[in-house]
């Protein structure tokens, strides 16, 4: 499979955690993104045309690790989610009763 082809994923490789999609696959999500749909296009209809899927891709990485005034960034948000998620459900790996 082509990296540009591949699916979005979160692995962890060698004690690091990645995320993996490839750029068509992004361009793709990105065309047919919900809140770009103009209500009455067919579900099927593109909502927005990416052009160059790389160029796309460089963009939106740049969006994920842009700081807001605190230091935020879309990318700590969504770790930050995740790992409350992950210990309200039980996960393992982390002592529960410490205290």
């Amino acid at each position: 499979m082509s990296e540009r082809k591949m699916p979005l994923k979160c692995t962890v490789v060698d004690g690091a955690i990645t995320f993996t999609i490839g750029a068509d696959i992004l361009a793709f999500a990105a065309a047919n993104h919900p809140s770009f749909w103009d209500g009455i296009s067919s579900c099927n209809t593109p909502n927005i045309k990416v052009t160059d899927p790389i160029l796309f891709a460089r963009e939106v990485c740049r969006e994920i690790n842009k700081e807001s005034e605190t230091g935020e960034t879309p990318l700590t948000d969504m770790l930050d989610n995740a790992i409350e998620s992950a210990v309200e459900g039980g996960c393992e790996g982390v002592d529960h009763e410490y205290e």
